[in-house]
């Protein structure tokens, strides 16, 4: 419950406290306009990369979920068979 509150609802007030209301929109990440402003170089890319990671990790995930439930309906002859020896 702490962790939720620390790393969510407390990046919200952080960010609504250095980002003025007419900068604030969907062109740049909220993120990245607060790396420029403190001077982070590469900003953009530092995060982009973080983002990209996550859907690939998401991605994989649903992959091998969906892979295993496949398998899993094959085997039980619940659907079409699935690479069964």
């Amino acid at each position: 419950m702490w962790r939720l509150l620390i790393f969510f609802i407390g990046t919200i007030f952080v960010l609504s406290g250095l980002i003025p209301m007419k900068e604030a929109g969907v062109i740049k990440s909220p993120f990245v306009i607060v790396f420029d402003r403190i001077g982070i170089p590469y900003a953009a890319d530092m995060m982009n990369f973080v983002i990209i990671t996550a859907m690939l990790s998401a991605a994989n995930s649903g992959l091998y979920a969906s892979s295993r439930m496949l398998w899993s309906l094959s085997k039980e002859k619940m659907c079409i068979p699935f690479l069964q020896n």
